[in-house]
């Protein structure tokens, strides 16, 4: 569902796994029918998923955010990255922007209870 958020997870927060009840959309009937069924059994049992707008994952920074020039260098490891995931960058790519602060912390706020955070070294995107 988002492993991004799954990662975050704590005991405390009270949510047990569940590895079932997750079949992606498909062009197969068969499985295009469980998908389906999964969707209202989860409605039906009101059971929370990871992608329900009650579970927010967020970026979290500290300090005023610095640009720092980036090199030739974190460009090619760039494309490279890109080219390795399948993905072609157009000409029109620009330098990157590389920003430094203080600390970085990705937070999984749940509805009812406390966030969780883990320190994170480096992110890319835009801020939350």
């Amino acid at each position: 569902d988002d492993i991004a958020k799954a990662m975050m997870l704590t005991p405390a927060q009270g949510f047990q796994l569940l590895a079932m009840l997750d079949h992606p959309e498909s062009r197969f009937p068969s499985l295009a029918r469980l998908e389906v069924k999964d969707k209202a059994v989860l409605e039906a049992l009101s059971i929370t998923r990871l992608a329900d707008s009650g579970l927010q994952l967020r970026t979290r920074i500290t300090g005023k955010p610095k640009q720092m020039p980036g090199t030739s260098r974190l460009k090619v490891v760039v494309k490279l990255l890109w080219k390795s995931a399948g993905r072609q960058l157009g000409d029109d790519f620009q330098d990157i922007k590389l920003f430094k602060c203080e600390a970085i912390a990705r937070e999984l706020e749940v509805a009812g209870s406390n966030a969780t955070q883990m320190e994170a070294f480096a992110v890319w995107g835009d801020s939350d």
